[in-house]
């Protein structure tokens, strides 16, 4: 009930693992739709892909390309 006006959900660790099962759980459960991860392996990037997880690598990435893949909706790859 006290999760249900998330609007935004930021899965920053350094665990790629961990960071997609967040995302899915805060979609899936708790209906939050605007959702980032980062990925911090780039091995790991097929699995974000995939499973359709916005994300953006860990290498580069900047809290204004944050911004624009939760606010604008875009996948940005750096």
């Amino acid at each position: 009930e006290k999760y249900q006006n998330i609007q935004y959900l930021f899965a920053l660790s350094e665990n790629d693992a961990d960071n997609m099962v967040l995302i899915k759980i805060g979609s899936k459960v708790y209906g939050i739709k605007n959702t980032v991860g980062i990925c911090n392996d780039s091995r790991n990037e097929g699995m974000f892909i995939k499973e359709n997880i916005p994300y953006l690598s860990s290498k580069g990435a900047t809290a204004h390309s944050l911004c624009e893949v939760v606010f604008k909706r875009k996948e940005v790859q750096l």
